[in-house]
């Protein structure tokens, strides 16, 4: 479940991550600073509250120890990443382009998914592989609103309580390559989109 979960909340975590990015820098109302933070907050909050917080909303609505649910938790902790690399790399497009295609009669769906989009693509992968990992290597909020779903990391935590496996060794070898193969990925993309140029500057 682990392949699928990760796979489909990124997907739709970027999805929300661009459009609410391009709202934030490009639009024009009020407190738009204080929904910045609201879109950021699950970066601040520590995961157990999180965690607490979904597992009461969920169980009121029907979702606890379903797939549905764990996803849309997943997209949840995924959405802020995606929110934090697209903004950067929105703000530094030269909205003189976007101008342009305006004027060219283009629609803002056109502009947005024919202009901005293929010109932000390898941020758009940095932000998707961001999504991706976080959901893949997410364990305390699995834990709380899984249920009989098992992931990877929900699966070790529990062989790790149980017994020491040798397996679970292995596997979490495999993940720690993994998890710095894909860091060395994002790194790299970031620095070819120019985001971490500017962020270090």
């Amino acid at each position: 479940n682990s392949l699928l979960i990760a796979a489909v909340s990124s997907l739709l975590a970027l999805v929300l991550g661009c459009a609410a990015a391009y709202g934030l820098v490009r639009g024009q109302f009020r407190g738009r600073a204080l929904y910045e933070s609201n879109f950021v907050a699950p970066l601040i909050v520590p995961p157990v509250i999180t965690a607490v917080a979904m597992y009461i909303f969920f169980s009121k609505i029907g979702l606890l120890g379903t797939l549905y649910g764990v996803i849309l938790s997943h997209v949840v902790l995924g959405v802020p990443y995606v929110i934090l690399v697209m903004a950067v790399a929105i703000r530094t497009f030269d909205v003189r382009i976007e101008q342009v295609a305006y004027t060219l009669g283009a629609s803002s769906w056109q502009m947005f998914s024919r202009v901005l989009l293929p010109n932000l693509l390898p941020s758009l992968f940095a932000a998707w592989l961001f999504a991706f990992i976080i959901s893949f290597d997410e364990v305390i909020v699995t834990l709380f609103l899984s249920g009989s779903y098992e992931t990877i990391p929900k699966r070790m935590f529990n062989e790790l309580v149980l017994q020491v496996n040798p397996t679970i060794t292995a596997i979490a070898t495999l993940l720690i390559g993994f998890s710095a193969v894909s860091v060395g990925l994002l790194a790299l993309l970031m620095q070819r989109a120019g985001i971490l140029t500017r962020q270090l500057g």
